[in-house]
């Protein structure tokens, strides 16, 4: 009992004398912290603590005072902590300010109460009724190992599922990938041109074991086709090469023999044995050449042909060669260099000056690939801008005339036939003034085959 600030107390059974002696000093001075002026028990309990350890004291006002009693907090717990609860290790309170109620965890260092908190799982919940938090630790190894059976039970199952899916994975690696890879390996080196049969073999499956019959016969048909079509484009390119190679004009026949004529006629029998010399040199040249000849058998050519349209119109033409003795034997198409020649002689006839030619040979790199470049200058009157846009645009457009251009479209042809698009035309004016054709020539390349 407390009245006029003093405590009265009876003896708790179960405790002594000095116990319950002590607990009310306790309780006393803590009433005394509280001062006059508080009103007592405004919630109806207070907690105190003594040697023996913490209580709690509840109790209710009266006219004369308070009338309560004081309980260990330990003892609050006690039936809690007799269910031997697997894993319960502690159960106490928290005050509002934090500290719990128990003795060995009393104290006011955060950073040691963390250290002492450590070994235990902590629970928490808050009195409905009073400003306490029930405070429960658990051993951790206790409570965690149902869990930790239960992970190791799990990391079994996922090591047996991981196995058994590394098994699957390699029998469809063995069965499905590999047989898959080399079949679009196989249908790649069709798309680029291989048309080797493709082996089998006895681990594929059935429906690749058909797939595979089935391209190699597709193969076998592909490899048929090609080489019809190439024998056939043979056939019709050696033809091309046979028209273009025997084109040659009627009237420059006629012509060349009207000047033997001539020549007979006024009995100047040396022009007479030269004209005949240089048309026989011609029309052999011509007629059982191949599709090739070296570059010295074509500058010999032309000069030859120089020789006879001098003799012909009675004009001396300068004609000036420049290339290295190295590249003497290399291989251009025949007329090759005498097409742009005699394109040059025929506008000459209306110049009011001697005409010039200069042909300069020489190797230059070109990307990766040696060229052999061929520039062949005149001093003419030069090509006009129609002309240019003509000769230097890819499509090879017919000449409409009956001489005008065909044998400049008939080099270009046969340049498209003999090196697949690797060599080509090109036409401009001089600075100076005349035409300037340059031919360009891949040197490891023939008919349509690196060498």
């Amino acid at each position: 009992m407390l009245r006029g600030g003093e405590v009265y107390f009876v003896q708790n059974y179960g405790r002594s004398y000095a116990q319950s002696r002590r607990a009310a000093l306790a309780l006393k001075q803590s009433l005394d912290l509280l001062g006059t002026d508080t009103p007592y028990f405004q919630q109806g309990y207070l907690h105190f603590e003594t040697q023996d350890g913490f209580y709690l004291y509840v109790a209710m006002n009266t006219q004369d005072g308070a009338v309560g009693c004081w309980f260990s907090v330990n003892s609050l717990f006690q039936d809690i902590l007799n269910a031997k609860q697997q894993g319960l290790a502690y159960v106490m309170l928290r005050d509002r300010q934090g500290r719990l109620l128990h003795a060995q965890f009393d104290t006011l260092s955060s950073r040691l109460l963390a250290q002492q908190l450590k070994p235990y799982l902590v629970t928490r919940a808050f009195l409905a009724s009073a400003p306490f938090e029930v405070v429960v630790l658990w051993e951790q190894n206790t409570v965690l190992a149902p869990v930790q059976q239960m992970h190791r039970g799990m990391l079994i199952t996922a090591s047996v599922a991981c196995f058994l899916f590394a098994l699957y994975v390699l029998f469809l690696r063995v069965s499905l990938v590999k047989p898959l890879s080399r079949l679009v390996g196989a249908i790649d080196g069709i798309s680029g041109g291989n048309l080797a049969p493709i082996p089998m073999r006895a681990s594929d499956g059935l429906e690749i074991d058909n797939v595979y019959r089935a391209l190699n016969a597709m193969i076998d048909q592909i490899d048929t086709l090609k080489i019809q079509m190439y024998e056939e484009k043979l056939v019709k390119q050696k033809t091309q090469m046979q028209l273009f190679q025997l084109q040659i004009r009627p009237h420059f026949l006629l012509n060349a023999l009207n000047t033997i004529v001539s020549f007979a006629r006024i009995r100047d029998y040396d022009m007479v044995q030269k004209m005949t010399m240089y048309l026989a040199t011609h029309c052999r040249y011509i007629l059982y050449n191949p599709w090739y000849v070296t570059l010295e058998e074509e500058l010999v050519y032309t000069q030859n042909f120089i020789d006879m349209q001098s003799a012909q119109h009675d004009e001396r033409y300068r004609y000036a060669v420049q290339v290295e003795d190295a590249l003497l034997d290399s291989e251009i198409p025949i007329l090759g260099i005498q097409i742009f020649v005699e394109n040059s002689l025929k506008h000459a006839h209306n110049l009011d000056r001697p005409l010039f030619i200069h042909v300069d040979i020489r190797q230059q790199q070109i990307g990766e690939a040696p060229y052999l470049h061929i520039r062949i200058d005149d001093n003419g009157d030069g090509f006009s801008e129609q002309t240019l846009a003509t000769f230097n645009n890819p499509a090879i457009v017919q000449p409409d005339g009956e001489d005008h251009g065909i044998g400049i479209a008939n080099i270009r042809r046969r340049l498209k036939i003999l090196y697949d698009d690797q060599a080509w035309l090109l036409f401009s004016n001089r600075p100076e003034g005349g035409a300037r054709v340059e031919m360009f020539l891949p040197m490891n390349w023939r008919g349509g085959v690196e060498k």
